[in-house]
C-alpha cells in the first residue's frame, strides 16, 4: 500500500482478536512514530508508554469504566513534559498519533485514538506511576492497536471539511 492510499483509506477499528503484536509490527510502528516532527525539534518533551501486559490493560479499562481498549493487545500512551507549551504538545502527540495510525493501517493492523488516555487516566495517579510515566510528563492521550475481529472495509475519501481556497 502506498503512502496516500494508507491515509485516504484508514478507518478507526473498535474489536480486536487477543492476537499479540510481532516485535516487527511493533518496531515499525514505533519507528514511525519517532519519525513524527516535533516542535523545534524538542524529542525530550514527549514520551511513550507501550502497554501490552493483559494484567495492566485490564485495570487501565477496568479504570475507565468502559471498553475503550476494545479487547486491544496493545496500547500506546504518548505523554508530554509538564512545563513545555501545551499547544505544542498537543501537536506533537497529534503527529505522533496519526504517524502510528497510518503505519498499523499499512501492515494490516487497526487502530483507534484514545482520548481517555490523555482525559481520564490522569485522574488515576497511581496508575500513572505504575505504568512509569515520568513525573515530570502528563499522559496527553493514546492509541489502541491490534488485529481487527473482523474484516475492516477501506474508507471513501469524502470531502468532509469546509474548505475555502484563495488563489
Amino acid at each position: 500500500m502506498n503512502t496516500q492510499e494508507a491515509i485516504t483509506t484508514r478507518r478507526s477499528v473498535r474489536g480486536y482478536t487477543p492476537e499479540e503484536l510481532t516485535e516487527s509490527e511493533l518496531n515499525t510502528i514505533l519507528n514511525a512514530a519517532y519519525s513524527s516532527p516535533i516542535a523545534g525539534a524538542r524529542y525530550k518533551t514527549m514520551h511513550l508508554t507501550v502497554i501490552q501486559n493483559k494484567d495492566v490493560l485490564q485495570k487501565i479499562s477496568s479504570f475507565y469504566k468502559a471498553d475503550m481498549l476494545f479487547g486491544a493487545p496493545a496500547l500506546i500512551i504518548v505523554s508530554g513534559q509538564k512545563d513545555f507549551d501545551d499547544t505544542a504538545l498537543f501537536a506533537n502527540a497529534g503527529c505522533i498519533i496519526e504517524n502510528i495510525q497510518i503505519s498499523a493501517w499499512d501492515i494490516g493492523l487497526g487502530s483507534v485514538f484514545n482520548w481517555a488516555a490523555g482525559k481520564i487516566l490522569p485522574k488515576n495517579e497511581v496508575l500513572v506511576m505504575e505504568l512509569g510515566i515520568p513525573d515530570d510528563f502528563k499522559p496527553l492521550c493514546g492509541v489502541v492497536i491490534g488485529h481487527p475481529a473482523k474484516e475492516v472495509s477501506k474508507r471513501e475519501l469524502k470531502a468532509v471539511l469546509e474548505t475555502n481556497y484563495i488563489r
